[in-house]
């Protein structure tokens, strides 16, 4: 299945990566959105449903949420497409 990110979520993961990379060694912000595609791929699967996401205002949305350590990815199937429209932080919900 492929794996569209809206810019919103491009952003987020781009400061996240830059902020591991700033406080520890050379790669790690790499090597941490490595983690997250490879969570991420995980759940791209045809022929799934996935509940809605259990905060209120992401299911409003119609968004279904999955984590990756302390980060809630809020997204949608449409069409064959895993399309990822929000990344938030754990705390902030």
């Amino acid at each position: 299945m492929e794996i569209e990110i809206k810019a919103k979520a491009l952003k987020t993961l781009d400061e996240v990566a830059n902020f591991l990379e700033s406080l520890n060694t050379t790669g790690s912000g790499g090597r941490w959105l490595d983690k997250f595609f490879l969570r991420i791929q995980a759940y791209a699967k045809h022929n799934v449903v996935y509940a809605l996401c259990k905060n209120a205002k992401l299911a409003k949305r119609n968004f279904s949420c999955i984590t990756f350590n302390n980060w809630v990815v809020a997204f949608q199937i449409i069409k064959g497409r895993l399309v990822i429209y929000e990344i938030i932080h754990g705390s902030l919900l």
